[in-house]
């Protein structure tokens, strides 16, 4: 499931949770909703979080994906390759990121 997917998901799950909110009647059903509507609402903004960075990389990087170092690279500890898609996680390379932002 894509990033969008998992977000239009989350806010159509908290829709849900505000109209039992708005509906419960006991003091504990409100608190036990509203404990669960705030994990919810959390999980959106991390959700756009993740989708606003996944933009600006597609901005700054276009189809190309950004350079790394990998951590256990032993042949050439030193060389820049282009970033795994699975795998070991990699050092990202600054300099090229940020000239491709400005």
């Amino acid at each position: 499931m894509d990033l969008q997917s998992r977000l239009t998901a989350k806010e159509a799950a908290a829709d849900q949770l505000t109209k039992i909110m708005e509906s419960a009647t006991k003091t504990q059903d409100v608190l036990d909703v509203y404990q669960q509507l705030q994990q919810v609402d959390s999980d959106i903004e991390v959700l756009k979080g993740q989708i606003q960075y996944d933009q600006e990389i597609r901005a700054a990087f276009g189809h190309h994906r950004p350079y790394c170092r990998r951590r256990d690279h032993q042949a050439d500890p030193g060389r820049w390759m282009e970033a795994p898609r699975h795998g070991p996680r990699c050092d990202p390379k600054p300099d090229l990121f940020l000239a491709r932002l400005r």
